[in-house]
């Protein structure tokens, strides 16, 4: 059950990262948040997905775990 809580709140969390990234950029019009990889939204737009996973990771380990 552990487990299962776990990889649904890091697949919930990354999905929120990924629509959260979309925002900001259709909101400011930003198509790419750099150049570093040209036309792949960046080179934070790689990480979005890991960044808000990692915090559900981080938030899980610290206060929700029993």
């Amino acid at each position: 059950s552990e487990i299962f809580l776990i990889t649904s709140g890091i697949v919930l969390f990354a999905f929120l990262g990924d629509i959260s990234a979309s925002y900001y950029k259709s909101r400011y019009n930003a198509k790419d948040f750099s150049n570093l990889i040209p036309g792949h939204g960046g080179f934070l737009d790689r990480f979005d997905s890991l960044i808000f996973g990692g915090a559900w990771v981080a938030l899980y380990e610290l206060t929700l775990k029993i």
